[in-house]
């Protein structure tokens, strides 16, 4: 999976805590939890992590890496990568799946997924055509607002949002002691 674009630089989204350490903890911590998530829901679980990071392009008057590559290990046997963080001038957002009897590819500029299975047709579709497909920050923002009127849990547990921290953690260990770290912690 692949989230990276340019720095901050002078945009509403440099507000002060995202270029602290402290506050935010860069690229894996902040937006790219998002992707780390996501990774485990299509994955499963991640059992190990070894990482890079450094800090290569950005200009932004920040104390973190702007970039980090992250190699995962799965419960399932599976293999997993990222490419996250700022350093890029020229930003990109997609992901694929590569498995046994299938292959999937979503994002980009096309705003659609394409896949395959073993033994059929190459199917392209754009996510508006895919049923019950809606932009994930505005399902994020409705289903926050619908628990706050209902006064219910959020569908998906805080937990969940731990875990992604700890894979976070993990790869800056990781890149940090240069080798691969076990989970859980």
């Amino acid at each position: 999976m692949t989230r990276i674009g340019g720095g901050w630089g002078g945009s509403t989204f440099a507000a002060g805590w995202r270029l602290k350490d402290e506050t935010c903890g860069g690229p894996l911590f902040e937006i790219n939890q998002h992707e780390i998530d996501l990774i485990r829901c299509i994955m499963g679980e991640v059992t190990s992590v070894a990482a890079m990071m450094g800090n290569f392009v950005s200009q932004d008057d920040f104390d973190y890496e702007d970039f980090a590559q992250v190699l995962m290990k799965f419960e399932n046997g599976g293999n997993g990568g990222m490419i996250a963080g700022h350093s890029a001038l020229l930003g990109r957002y997609d992901g694929r799946v590569y498995a046994s009897k299938g292959t999937l590819y979503f994002g980009g500029a096309a705003n659609e997924i394409e896949y395959k299975v073993a033994g059929k047709d190459t199917v392209k579709r754009p996510y508006s055509e895919i049923t019950g497909y809606e932009n994930g920050v505005h399902r994020e923002v409705r289903e926050w607002v619908e628990c706050c009127l209902n006064d219910t849990d959020p569908p998906i547990p805080g937990e969940e949002g731990m875990r992604n921290v700890e894979i976070a953690e993990a790869a800056r260990l990781s890149a940090r002691e240069g080798r691969v770290v076990e989970l859980p912690l």
